[in-house]
């Protein structure tokens, strides 16, 4: 571009920043920083953003605190989206009180939009949020971990826009995540618990607007709580569950659209068709993986109580020879991934 006689503008450094940002580096981003500078070209609140960002993605946190500075100085404000990368780092490191007092400084200035929060701290123990977050009008997305205890959760928890919630390996007081936090989401669309060689395992899930439910819990430890898992979702259409040993689960499936089995569930599910099956009215597409005879036997107990099922993902049957037969059915379309030699009769 300097060679045909055109000087970039600010607008084409933050693109190159940006794109050297996304690649992580970061080293090349700071060159074209202070090339801007000498140039003349003063770098505006959307190039310094991108470069809080990088840093903070980085795991940089000092950097980022060191530009989040410099601009200031420099007198550009920092916007909404600075604000949002700014707090995430800071309660990535457990640093919560410069986090709550960024929180206020957004509010002085006018700026009420914090969209999405990461707040997977590194340093385990109590953790005390800033109380702002729990009554954010405005937060769509947020994620809250890791091996993180926060506490007793305050009964006025109201964060009406928020609909995705990732909750990775937090340790929540007797029915906070469902009677306080789950509460006050109330249009919570998708959620996530992970929860991975950690006490207490959450065992009751429960909200009226959750659609979209993915379970993860590995904790050897706390076999007895996760045992006796239930889910309460009138609303959901889509599950997916990794290493939970419940023999309740289906309880609050059978509205769902789509439903992936893995072969750890499998076992489980089998187990619990003594009782019976529900009719899975909602179900068409269905994805089930298993190494053994159960895993055919649930199969034919799902097809039978799918009426609607269209989708069919048969998988993870290595190790398994044999025939099988199965009710008729208005599957439209069958995929078989990994299958050894085994038989499906309609």
């Amino acid at each position: 571009m300097k060679e045909v006689g055109i000087d970039p503008s600010v607008l084409h450094y933050t693109t190159l920043i940006d794109g050297l940002s996304r690649t992580g580096n970061l080293e090349a981003c700071k060159y074209f920083l202070d090339e801007m500078v000498k140039v003349g070209c003063r770098p505006d609140v959307v190039c310094y953003t991108v470069m809080i960002t990088g840093y903070v993605v980085s795991g940089e946190l000092e950097k980022a605190k060191e530009m989040f500075r410099e601009m200031t100085v420099e007198g550009q404000l920092p916007n909404v989206f600075t604000y949002n990368s700014m707090i995430r780092g800071l309660c990535m490191v457990g640093e919560l009180r410069e986090a709550c007092w960024l929180l206020k400084g957004m509010e002085s200035r006018g700026w009420r939009g914090v969209f999405e929060l990461d707040l997977r701290i590194k340093d385990e123990g109590i953790h005390f949020l800033p109380p702002q977050l729990y009554a954010s009008k405005t937060l769509v997305n947020l994620t809250l971990g890791t091996k993180l205890y926060l506490g007793n959760l305050p009964s006025y928890v109201s964060l009406p826009s928020l609909k995705s919630l990732f909750i990775d390996t937090v340790f929540f007081d007797y029915e906070d995540l469902c009677c306080v936090l789950l509460a006050g989401c109330p249009v919570l669309e998708e959620l996530s618990v992970h929860h991975h060689d950690f006490p207490a395992t959450p065992h009751t899930i429960s909200s009226p607007t959750v659609k979209r439910l993915s379970v993860d819990y590995h904790s050897p430890d706390d076999v007895d709580s996760a045992s006796h898992m239930s889910f309460d979702l009138p609303k959901l259409v889509y599950l997916e569950v990794k290493r939970l040993d419940v023999t309740d689960l289906i309880k609050g499936i059978r509205n769902v659209q789509t439903l992936h089995l893995s072969p750890d569930s499998v076992h489980v599910i089998y187990s619990y068709c003594r009782y019976g099956l529900p009719v899975f009215e909602n179900l068409v597409s269905l994805s089930l993986g298993s190494k053994n005879n159960q895993g055919w036997k649930l199969l034919a107990y799902l097809l039978k109580q799918s009426t609607k099922l269209e989708t069919l993902i048969v998988k993870d049957l290595n190790g398994y020879t044999g025939d099988v037969s199965m009710p008729l059915n208005k599957v439209k379309v069958l995929t078989s991934a990994e299958t050894a030699s085994a038989c499906i009769f309609f």
